[in-house]
Parts: C-alpha cells; sequence; structure tokens
C-alpha cells in the first residue's frame, strides 16, 4: 500500500495508502467523496455500504459533532446525481435506528469511533469488502489521544485496506503514528512558510484598550454584511455577551458555541448557509472544517492561543478560489502584540495595520499558475477534458465549480491515471475536490461491496459532506 495525496497522485485500484497534508481539510473532503463515491459499484444497488465515513469519539462529541455534520451535507449535495445514501452514525443517538437504517441500505456511513465500531463487532455494519479508510482531521484525532479506538475499529477491516490521513497540519509527532496503521506511505509535507493562505488578505487593528473592541467592530459592521463574516472569540462566555450586546445596538448577529443545544446549533448553521443570517459570533468550534461559500471575511475578535488555531480560523473566508480577507484585533497589551508576532513568524509572513478604505471582499479568483508546483504536462484547463462520469460532471458544475483551480489542473489527471501521491496545497485552492472528483471517478461498479471508510473528528463536517453528496 502506498498513499495518496492532493498534488501528486495514486493508483486506487491497487489499494494505496494515503496521507493528506494540506491546510485546508475541507477541501480534502469533498475529494475523498467524489473519489469514494465513483468506488461505489453500482448506483442502482445499495445493499452494502459502499463508503464508510468514520469519526472521532464520542468523548470529543461537539468537535466531532460538528465535522460528521459537515461530512454528510458534502455527501448529500456531490451525489445527488449518483444516488448516494449516507447515514451518520454518532453516539447519543438511537442504537435502533441506526440498525434499522444500516438494514434498508446505504452507501455510506459517517460516524463516531465507539458506535461505528460497536455496529461492525455486532455485525450490523458490514466492512469485509472495505478498500478504503479515511481519517479527517487526522491532526485532531491522533493529538487527542485516540490513536488505540481507532486501530480497534481498523482490526475489524481487511488487511489490505487502502488507508488515507487527511489534516490541516500535520506535526512530525503526528506522522510518526501513522506507521501504526499505514503501509510505507508517500508524504509531501508542507513547509512551515508555505502555510499562509493564499489570497486571504491578512490584516490588524490596532485597538487600544479590549472595551474598544466592540465599539470598532459596530463601525465594521456595514463591511461585515457585504457578504457573509465569521467572528471569532475565544470563550464561549465572549460570544455570548458580544452577540448581546450587538443586539442591544440594533446590529443583527448570530451566534454558536458548544453550550448551545445540539439542535439550535443545526438552525444556525443552517441559517448561516442559506444566508438569512450573515453574521456569525463563534469560537474555535467552527474553525475547522465548515464550508460556506459566501463567507469572505473572518475577524478574530481574540486572537487565537496557538499559531496552529489561526490558520483553521482564517481559512473560513476566500473559499472556492474567493478572494478573502482576515482581521485580527489587536490591543496595546504585550501579550497580545506577542501573539500576532508569533503568527507572523510561525507563517514567515507580515500581517500589516488596515486601512479601511482598502478592504474589499469582491470575489475574485487566484488561480494563478504560480500557486502550485506540478508536472506542467498533466495540466488540464478544464473539467470536461478530465474525462470524468457524465453524472459526476454534472455534480460538479451543479456545487459551483466552472473550472479546476491550480491544484485541480495538476492534481486531478495524475490520480486518475493511478500514480502514488502525497501532496498539499494552501487553503482555498480546491483540495477537496480535487480528490473527491479523483475518488468519484475511480469507483469500480462492477460489484457491490463495502469500498471505502472516511474518518472525521466532528458532527457537522460529516453532515455536510452527506448532504454534498447526495
Amino acid at each position: 500500500m502506498t498513499s495518496i495525496c492532493i498534488i501528486c497522485s495514486l493508483k486506487c485500484n491497487d489499494k494505496y495508502d494515503d496521507i493528506l497534508y494540506n491546510s485546508n481539510k475541507n477541501v480534502l473532503n469533498k475529494n475523498f467523496l467524489f473519489k469514494n463515491l465513483l468506488k461505489i459499484d453500482n448506483f442502482t444497488l445499495i445493499s452494502f455500504y459502499k463508503t464508510l465515513l468514520f469519526c472521532l469519539n464520542e468523548s470529543c462529541l461537539i468537535f466531532i459533532l460538528k465535522i460528521i455534520k459537515n461530512n454528510l451535507i458534502v455527501v448529500l449535495a456531490l451525489g445527488d446525481y449518483l444516488k448516494v445514501k449516507c447515514h451518520a452514525c454518532v453516539g447519543g443517538t438511537v442504537v435502533r435506528e441506526d440498525i434499522d437504517k444500516l438494514k434498508q441500505g446505504v452507501h455510506m456511513v459517517v460516524g463516531t469511533p465507539g458506535r461505528v465500531y460497536d455496529m461492525i463487532d455486532k455485525r450490523h455494519l458490514g466492512v469485509d469488502r472495505l478498500k478504503l479508510f479515511i481519517l479527517d482531521e487526522a491532526d485532531e484525532m491522533l493529538s487527542r489521544g485516540f490513536k488505540a479506538q481507532i486501530y480497534e475499529v481498523f482490526k475489524k477491516l481487511v488487511p489490505d485496506i487502502q488507508v488515507a490521513l487527511f489534516s490541516a497540519t500535520m506535526p512530525q509527532e503526528i506522522l510518526e503514528l501513522t506507521t501504526r496503521f499505514m503501509r510505507d506511505p508517500k508524504t509531501i509535507l508542507v513547509k512551515k512558510d508555505e502555510l499562509t493562505l493564499e489570497g486571504i488578505r491578512q490584516f490588524y487593528v490596532a485597538v487600544e484598550k479590549e472595551e474598544w473592541k466592540l465599539d470598532t467592530l459596530c463601525d465594521l459592521y456595514e463591511t461585515l454584511t457585504i457578504t457573509q463574516s465569521i467572528i471569532y472569540c475565544n470563550t464561549r462566555k465572549k460570544v455570548d455577551i458580544l452577540t448581546q450586546e450587538m443586539h442591544n445596538r440594533l446590529f443583527t448577529v448570530s451566534c454558536m458555541h458548544g453550550d448551545m443545544d445540539q439542535k439550535d446549533r443545526d438552525l444556525i448553521m443552517r441559517e448561516f448557509r442559506s444566508g438569512s443570517t450573515r453574521v456569525l459570533v463563534t469560537t474555535d468550534l467552527l474553525a475547522r472544517g465548515i464550508d460556506v461559500q459566501q463567507v469572505s471575511l473572518v475577524i478574530n475578535y481574540d486572537l487565537p492561543a496557538s499559531p496552529d488555531t489561526y490558520i483553521h480560523r482564517i481559512g473560513r473566508s476566500g473559499r472556492f478560489g474567493r478572494k478573502g480577507v482576515a482581521i485580527n484585533f489587536v490591543t496595546n497589551d504585550d501579550k497580545e502584540k506577542d501573539k500576532l508576532k508569533k503568527i507572523e513568524s510561525y507563517y514567515s509572513t507580515q500581517i500589516e495595520e488596515m486601512p479601511l478604505e482598502k478592504m474589499s471582499t469582491k470575489e475574485e479568483t487566484f488561480n494563478n499558475e504560480n500557486d502550485i508546483e506540478g508536472n506542467t504536462e498533466e495540466i488540464v484547463d478544464t473539467f470536461d477534458a478530465l474525462g470524468l462520469n457524465e453524472k459526476l460532471l454534472r455534480g460538479i458544475y451543479s456545487y459551483g465549480f466552472e473550472k479546476p483551480s491550480a491544484i485541480q489542473q495538476r492534481g486531478i489527471k495524475p490520480i486518475l491515471n493511478g500514480y502514488d501521491t502525497i501532496g498539499q496545497a494552501q487553503s482555498g485552492t480546491g483540495k477537496t475536490a480535487t480528490f473527491v472528483i479523483s475518488s468519484l471517478q475511480l469507483i469500480n461498479y462492477d460489484y457491490v461491496a463495502c469500498q471505502a471508510l472516511i474518518l472525521a473528528p466532528t458532527r457537522e463536517l460529516a453532515q455536510q459532506i452527506q448532504k454534498v453528496s447526495e
């Protein structure tokens, strides 16, 4: 087994292990789904599970539920023309409902390790012909102490299963853990100084005192509602306070954090995705894995505690090839200034003070030929030139993709040609679509069997993938 990643490719029908390391995981989710969906044997036969989206475990349920939900959304949307059926199998829900749904026949299952393992162990979920095992948000899952749980599920799978890991970050200590359940994977790591997001302009606003942040935010409100915006606070309490203060000043904003009821969070996300609410105040609950195409502006009301979190936050803007803007509120406190300097140093970038009159979130693609290195002989300018399944092409265009981004121009063809590859690209460049399109195209339809297992750490992300696929 070898690995598959975004820029280089791999030969799926030879079952390669994949480690996906990229600055934007969500894009990878779509990539996986495309490939996995097309790997399904037959659109009309669903007696077996074709893809299993696997998630972290219940002890981190809030984070886990987020990613699972988003995964589900993606699956439902992208698989609309493929008639793919996907089920979320997570802890905290009625077991009987999972059993009944699995008996009806589904192509994909998204779930947390505990519930999924239980379904496999009790033979409600068959995985004897599973070919692809995918872990979403690998850094989160492996760094939070869930290696043992994942391994227990892994032992239930066929020995020659293809494994894929993808993540926004991949520290060395995490890579070392992959030897536990990957076979000679090929890996391409992104240098730290390459992680700053291309196409997203980053600024800071000097706010002398903490109390003045609110006035500054209110001054920016008209800009926030040009498209859609996300405002990050470091604590749930501050999210509630800021939201209430904005409401008191008659500004329309919504909020979401981990203390809220799941049904309320689901409703808020639906409203935000639909555009009925345009400004969302949240914690790092939303920092990973949420794709909302209209988001072009992210404000760090509080600077994140770590540089790693920073790239996840600002990666919410400038999605799908659009231009994005990230604004950081920085007080005169020395600790705040140090945080900003650490972020600049970590990503080898310079975050300039923002001249408000210059800020714009006008949509603009940045498919620059210099964005991504690749074999120029393999560059394809259109999706039609890839020779993709007609239903897959319909799904691609319906999802809003008009032409391949730089990474898609270089990454899809090698994967379809059967090359082993692990690659990475900057956030917002279409990595997920690269891998999903390749996955869907490479599905073997000659037989019906469980062919893929995808691991994701939260419910929302899993549901997002599900809806996009179906």
